[in-house]
């Protein structure tokens, strides 16, 4: 929006920007004037605050901007509007979202030439170089050769690393609404384990893993939850449903009595289906989470789409084997000088709101993660947890089952993640403590830029005291590109400009941990260019393709905030850079190391559907309306 507004008295209007939202808002049907059942509304108080600076000419309503956004632009008069396109609305644009390197470098040097002297280009950082074995997942490795046996050691390895942490016995439910979808899941296990569907129609015994597979209709669990609209109590009503629907369910599937873990995989329409029909609030999924977690069963969803239907069934059976806790190998990063054996600790805060959780409740709760560089167990703890520290796939099932407690906006998070580091993790020797700003600066001040002091550490209100008071603690802060952070980057080497995959030195304490294309964008070309011609390194030239969707790696900054006496700052980047990197669900790295990617995963089987938070609710609404009045 540009508009005139008088911000201080006596001064005359002035031409400002601001920025306001939108959503979408159900219709009643008594109100309706034609087949339209939402209509588009403001998302904020801010476009009411405004109103109230007494603006000259009015505010058109939304619904107005989005029939006629040439008309809204106003390009002759005060106040303009336009509505911003966002990858995934509906119709798509004719440009692909993003510029690769081909574009993003001449723009960059243009910007520098146009603002110089008070923009100058910095040196780019230096490369932090060290080497050894690279730590394997045998999950995306391609068959070995056959032994006497007529085995592939690379099947055993698989089946002996799930064995490894399920006990040796695992049971496998299927529950799906068509064939193919079935078939297809049943495929990919028998592809990463050795075996045949024929074989998989019998509990199927090797020396590494027990296996039982069990298939059925998904039938009516499946269906859209019944929600009354038109009733201002939908949150009511969603809990009611997912209640109900959850009751259902347990009633259906019976208790898992034979040992070992058991695990489901699901077909169900993805979240998008629902959203584009603008009924989230009907998606089953998180009923069906919960449901199934009563009966002590994690839970993998597949999205039957039929073009990706293959590397969707096997997205999905390597996330449940990440739910059951399988690691390919010991996360051990051998750099001299590390001191070993090493614990990693991932701490994320799981923030849900009344307005745009999965149930319309309000809570944060803190996730732990734990894992030991010596060690294939991954440990996991949470606010209320009966018996603290428990095995990962044990943690979510009681998260789901609400034996774990977020706590409001008053509640006091660091207290509960200080005395677990303190008392449970830091005794336990040398410990690497990996968390992400912005996901925990908003409860934890002394990781915001101001407050952060290197080496020395606070968890609170408290004076910061040097990080050696807590023998053995090192702590790597991560910040992402979220809220435009961190910069938008290429490498350039010479005439060449593309990616380049590493660590590299930014300053003293800061680092930049990349990666490079993942594989579904290798064959396109970095030197693309969406708004001119191109030549690629082959000599050929080609016409600007403003089409093709480009996609750049994220760069995740670094810092290595506190360390011990006598460490090498390098290689505690080194350790988060390298954990990104050891996922077996994931054949490229992830976005976050493996503790805190973990911790940040416990949030799905977050689902509260208690009414304790209702109190937040009317509190945020309270401070709203006391902000208002005094401004």
């Amino acid at each position: 929006m540009l508009t005139q507004v008088p911000w201080l008295e006596g001064l005359p209007q002035t031409n400002s920007f601001q920025v306001a939202p939108l959503k979408w808002e159900y219709i009643p049907e008594k109100e309706r004037q034609d087949d339209q059942k939402f209509r588009a509304v403001w998302a904020s108080y801010f476009v009411a605050l405004l109103k109230k600076l007494q603006l000259k000419k009015a505010f058109p309503a939304p619904e107005t901007i989005r029939n006629d956004p040439e008309k809204a632009l106003n390009l002759n008069g005060s106040p303009d509007f336009a509505i911003l396109y966002r990858e995934g609305m509906t119709p798509r644009h004719q440009a692909g979202p993003g510029f690769w390197p081909g574009d993003r470098h001449p723009l960059a040097e243009q910007i520098e030439k146009l603002l110089a002297p008070m923009l100058v280009f910095t040196e780019p950082p230096t490369r932090v170089k060290y080497r050894f074995p690279k730590l394997s997942n045998p999950f995306f490795e391609k068959e070995g050769k056959n032994n006497s046996n007529g085995q592939s050691q690379l099947y055993k390895k698989r089946r002996s690393l799930i064995g490894e942490a399920v006990g040796k016995q695992l049971t496998l439910e299927i529950r799906y609404q068509s064939q193919k979808v079935r078939d297809e899941i049943i495929e990919v296990i028998c592809d990463y384990l050795g075996t045949t569907p024929e074989t998989l129609k019998k509990t199927w015994k090797t020396k590494e893993l027990t296996l039982t597979i069990k298939s059925q209709l998904l039938g009516e669990i499946g269906d859209n939850l019944e929600i009354d609209y038109d009733n201002k109590k939908v949150k009511e009503h969603l809990h009611q449903a997912i209640y109900k629907r959850v009751e259902e369910i347990k009633s259906k599937a019976p208790q898992h009595t034979n040992t070992g873990a058991i695990a489901t995989l699901i077909e169900l329409s993805g979240a998008d289906v629902y959203i584009k029909q603008k009924i989230p609030e009907e998606d089953p999924k998180h009923a069906l989470r919960i449901g199934f977690a009563h009966r002590n069963r994690l839970t993998q969803f597949v999205t039957p789409d039929t073009a990706s239907l293959s590397h969707r069934a096997k997205a999905s059976f390597l996330d449940i084997l990440r739910q059951l806790g399988v690691q390919a190998d010991e996360p051990n990063v051998p750099l001299k000088k590390l001191p070993t054996p090493l614990n990693y600790v991932g701490i994320w805060l799981i923030k849900q709101y009344a307005k745009s959780s999965a149930t319309r409740t309000q809570q944060m709760l803190p996730a732990l993660v734990y894992l030991a560089s010596n060690s294939t167990e991954i440990k996991a703890t949470a606010p209320g947890l009966e018996y603290g520290w428990l095995p990962y796939p044990k943690a979510l099932l009681k998260i789901a089952q609400k034996q774990s407690a977020g706590f409001n906006y008053k509640g006091n998070i660091m207290t509960f993640i200080k005395d677990k580091l303190e008392n449970d993790v830091i005794p336990c020797g040398d410990t690497l403590l990996l968390c992400h700003a912005q996901n925990l600066r908003s409860r934890w001040n002394w990781l915001k830029n101001p407050n952060l002091m290197m080496d020395k550490l606070a968890f609170d209100k408290e004076t910061p005291q040097p990080v050696k008071n807590w023998d053995g603690l090192r702590i790597v802060r991560i910040r992402s590109s979220q809220s435009h952070e961190t910069p938008e980057w290429y490498a350039q080497k010479n005439d060449d400009v593309s990616f380049s995959k590493g660590l590299f030195k930014i300053t003293e304490r800061v680092f930049a941990s990349t990666y490079n294309k993942p594989k579904q964008f290798q064959k396109i070309s970095t030197d693309l260019s969406k708004i001119s011609t191109w030549t690629n390194k082959s000599g050929k030239t080609y016409d600007a393709s403003p089409q093709t969707y480009a996609w750049n790696p994220e760069l995740f900054e670094l810092t290595v905030a506190c360390i011990q006496p006598g460490d090498e700052i390098w290689q505690w980047a080194a350790v988060a850079h390298e954990l990104r990197n050891i996922a077996i669900h994931h054949d490229e790295p992830t976005a976050l190391p493996l503790p805190l990617h973990l911790a940040k995963q416990v949030g799905e089987y977050t689902l509260s559907i208690e009414k304790q938070l209702e109190e937040a609710d009317e509190l945020e609404d309270e401070q709203l309306d006391s902000a208002w009045k005094q401004f």
